[in-house]
């Protein structure tokens, strides 16, 4: 046993690598974690009508990409999610009945009936303009649990400013610095 892993899961169109993965990458691999990005690009998504189709379709892929990888065998192991992926890695963490430590970016309604009582959350990231789940609504479900919570005004879902490319940078450096 030994080692430190990061697996790493996508969005549907938020791939691996966007810079906010990246500089995550960046950080846990500084700190000697191993990391493995999950890949959904073969998904077709826009053909996908509801959120539990993709889902389905999404943990498939989960499955086959990390069928040789055994958690057990690590010492540390973190989740690190973004968007759809969110739901899969809570998903996942149900499934192979390991507890690793989660970090949500940008998390959907569906996520949240995947955090436990025993979940180890490092913290739920969202932009304040957010259009799949509100920061109040992500509150409620936070503040009763003692979960920490990282907002972002003025951006949405993707934690990007289009007009403002350094903050969209520093928003990256921030959320890696949760790493």
């Amino acid at each position: 046993m030994g080692g430190k892993l990061v697996i790493a899961f996508p969005g549907t169109g938020f791939t691996t690598r966007e810079t906010l993965f990246q500089e995550c990458f960046s950080a846990f691999q500084s700190k000697g974690y191993q990391v493995v990005q999950l890949d959904f690009s073969m998904i077709p998504f826009k053909e996908i009508e509801t959120i539990p189709e993709a889902v389905e379709a999404a943990n498939r892929q989960v499955v086959l990409q990390l069928k040789n990888i055994r958690l057990e065998e690590y010492d540390d192991v973190v989740f690190l999610s973004k968007s759809l992926g969110t739901v899969c890695a809570g998903w996942l963490e149900g499934q192979r009945g390991c507890h690793p430590r989660q970090l949500y970016l940008t998390p959907i309604r569906e996520t949240l009936a995947y955090i436990r009582q025993d979940s180890r959350v490092i913290a739920l990231v969202l932009g304040d303009k957010d259009r799949l789940m509100s920061v109040e609504e992500l509150e409620e479900f936070c503040a009763p649990r003692g979960l920490r919570m990282v907002t972002f005004a003025g951006v949405g879902h993707s934690l990007k400013d289009d007009k403002d490319p350094a903050r969209t940078q520093s928003i990256a450096a921030q959320v890696a610095a949760l790493c």
